[in-house]
């Protein structure tokens, strides 16, 4: 979903080059972390799960761009006494520095303080993250080959490293509150586009 997400990203930086670039072919590479925690907690009749994954975006060779990192939130309300089924998702800016993933994964931090349109209560409420991940696993490493093409993006190979992590600290969300004691699962990884060529 990221991988795609950046894939856009990557199409409407191309859209945005200036007209003085439209005969020189572009090479450049993209690379990125992420951190992930996702948590649910019990209150009465409703169960919230809420996941985040902060990431930001970083391209060097011709061109070199950094996108704003971001952080994407879902919440996901089942109330089965009254409601049922209610979930929300957004992708928030991040002000700079509010995360920070060690280059080996070993540990992340995110702390920082933005607005959430949590429409699963038809709200617009604050969310206060203070955040710290910390690596229980070895490198994984997953990688590929291939060559895919969107709107004359060449997209040649990608290699992305994982490690699974605890996380601890807390979230709020208006008057909600998730802890470390409700963290079902927490990952750190990192992406890396091969070869990135742009024909103009």
């Amino acid at each position: 979903m990221r991988r795609l997400m950046l894939l856009a990203c990557v199409a409407g930086w191309i859209v945005a080059l200036p007209a003085g670039a439209a005969a020189e072919t572009v090479t450049w590479r993209a690379n990125g972390e992420a951190a992930v925690a996702r948590f649910m907690h019990v209150d009465g009749c409703t169960t919230t799960w809420l996941g985040l994954s902060a990431s930001g975006v970083r391209t060097s060779g011709n061109h070199p761009t950094t996108f704003p990192p971001d952080v994407y939130v879902h919440v996901q309300r089942y109330d089965p006494c009254t409601y049922g089924w209610r979930w929300a998702s957004d992708v928030v800016p991040l002000p700079a520095g509010a995360l920070s993933v060690r280059g080996d994964l070993a540990s992340a931090t995110l702390r920082t303080t933005v607005e959430f349109r949590d429409a699963t209560i038809g709200e617009t409420v604050p969310l206060r993250i203070d955040l710290v991940w910390a690596a229980t696993s070895p490198l994984r490493r997953v990688s590929s080959s291939h060559h895919a093409i969107i709107d004359g993006v060449h997209v040649t190979g990608s290699d992305m490293r994982l490690r699974d992590a605890d996380v601890s600290g807390s979230v709020s969300a208006g008057a909600e509150t998730w802890t470390a004691a409700d963290v079902t699962g927490g990952e750190l990884s990192s992406m890396h586009f091969g070869s990135i060529a742009i024909d103009r």
